[in-house]
C-alpha cells in the first residue's frame, strides 16, 4: 500500500494535469483523456484504502465490473454515432482537381478533393499545427495564413472565415471578402474565388 506521502503527492501532482487542458487557447474534446490516468490511478488507490480490512476479491470485482461497464458504453456509443454525408454537397460546388483550402481538412480527404491539379496550389495539410507552429493570433501566423488563402480557389468550412482560430487581421478579412463569393450549403461555407465556377456550372 503506498504510504500516505506518497499518494498526497500524487494527488497535487493531478492537480496541475487536471487543470492544463483549459490552459490553450482553444479546446478540444480529447484533451480531458490526458487526465483519465491519474484519476485512474487516484480512484484506484482510494477503492484499495476503503476495502483494505476487506478482501482484496471485492476491489478486483469492483473494478472488473467499472471496465465492462465502461467497455459497453463505448460500444453503444460508437454504433450510435452519425455524421452527414457531405461528399454530395462539396462534389456540387468543387471541380475535381479544384485548389481547396479547408480549416479541416477531413472536409476534402472524405469528398476527394484533397489533391489539386492545378500548379502552384497551397499544400496545408495541418492548419491546426501550422497555427500553432507560429504562434495564435502572432503577426507570422497572419502571413502564412494570408500566402494559403492567396494561392486557394476554394475555401471549404463550417464556420465563417473571419472567426478562423488563425484569428484573421483585417487585412486578410478583406482580401476574402474582396476575391471571394459566398455560398451557404448543406451546412457548410463555400468562398469561391471571383472568376472560378463551382461544381455546378455556376461562375
Amino acid at each position: 500500500m503506498w504510504p500516505s506521502r506518497q499518494r498526497l503527492g500524487l494527488a497535487l501532482a493531478s492537480t496541475p494535469v487536471g487543470g492544463s487542458p483549459i490552459a490553450p487557447t482553444y479546446y478540444f474534446a480529447h484533451y480531458t483523456a490526458f487526465v483519465a490516468p491519474f484519476l485512474g490511478v487516484l480512484l484506484g488507490i482510494s477503492l484499495a484504502r476503503l476495502l483494505e480490512p476487506r478482501s482484496e476479491r471485492i476491489g478486483v470485482w469492483i473494478a472488473a465490473a467499472a471496465i465492462a461497464l465502461l467497455c459497453t458504453h463505448q460500444v453503444i456509443l460508437i454504433h450510435t454515432l452519425t455524421t452527414g454525408d457531405i461528399a454530395g454537397v462539396v462534389d456540387a460546388e468543387i471541380p475535381a482537381g479544384g485548389c481547396t483550402l479547408s480549416d479541416a481538412p477531413e472536409q476534402l480527404m472524405t469528398t476527394n478533393r484533397f489533391v489539386a491539379t492545378v500548379p502552384n496550389c497551397n499544400d496545408m495539410i495541418d492548419p491546426e499545427g501550422a497555427t500553432l507552429s507560429y504562434g495564435y493570433g502572432s503577426a507570422g501566423a497572419e502571413d502564412f495564413w494570408t500566402v494559403m488563402v492567396e494561392h486557394a480557389d476554394y475555401i471549404v468550412t463550417s464556420k465563417p472565415f473571419a472567426h478562423w482560430y488563425i484569428p484573421p487581421d483585417a487585412r486578410l478579412r478583406a482580401y476574402v471578402t474582396a476575391h471571394f463569393r459566398l455560398h451557404a450549403i448543406g451546412g457548410l461555407l463555400f468562398y469561391i474565388r471571383i472568376g472560378f465556377p463551382s461544381g455546378s456550372g455556376q461562375g
